[in-house]
């Protein structure tokens, strides 16, 4: 299952031609570097969440 966009997509195994674990991290090195501790604590916070945030 993967949202995207506000909705849940969901793929059949069988589908799935192959599946690896990557070498390395799909975030690019040092993205984190410029976040102040508040902004990496309220990333942190909605990644664990269920996605919905309110508008400020």
């Amino acid at each position: 299952r993967l949202r995207a966009q506000d909705r849940v997509h969901s793929i059949a195994r069988d589908r799935i031609r192959k599946k690896e674990v990557l070498k390395s991290s799909l975030m690019p090195e040092g993205i984190l570097n410029g976040l102040s501790d508040a902004e990496l604590r309220d990333l942190f916070a909605y990644l664990r969440g269920d996605g919905q945030v309110a508008s400020p």
